[in-house]
């Protein structure tokens, strides 16, 4: 049985998914009935693919161009959430938005971003968008260029 699996995995995957295609609420129960089954499995393997995941997800959000537009359709309907929540988060926050404030203003008048990520070294280009990333709040002019990969890890490390 293995090794007929083994020997037909790319078959056995395809006719998965045309079965899955054909009937998608079946696979969606069985996979309720499996969590329902294993609650932890899922916090498990999130906590050990917590990179993996992240990397993933950023792949993702830049494969698709209608994100930022789904984004911003969202933010136009139901503009006084958005303000809302952009207020709340202000003032949750308001010592990280004062220092990103900070450095937008200064990195204007004495260029402290870099044109290259520190971590990797990639270049900035119309494709790759660089970040200053604040190891300190507390010190608003200090700050850490980096690209969207490396920025994601870190935060995620």
């Amino acid at each position: 049985m293995r090794k007929y699996r083994e020997k037909h995995l790319d078959k056995i995957n395809q006719k998965r998914k045309e079965d899955y295609h054909n009937n998608p609420e079946k696979y969606r129960e069985y996979s309720r009935k499996w969590l329902r089954k294993n609650p932890n499995c899922p916090k498990e393997y999130y906590e050990k693919n917590k990179e993996k995941i992240a990397e993933k997800q950023l792949e993702n959000y830049r494969k698709n161009p209608l994100y930022k537009e789904k984004s911003k359709i969202w933010r136009i309907r139901n503009i006084e959430k958005a303000k809302k929540q952009d207020k709340q988060y202000y003032e949750e926050n308001k010592f990280k938005s004062e220092a990103k404030t900070k450095a937008g203003i200064y990195n204007k008048k004495h260029r402290i971003k870099k044109h290259y990520c520190k971590h990797c070294g990639i270049l900035e280009s119309k494709k790759i968008k660089l970040y200053m990333h604040h190891p300190d709040y507390s010190k608003p002019i200090e700050v850490i260029t980096l690209c969207a990969s490396c920025h994601v890890k870190l935060h995620n490390s």
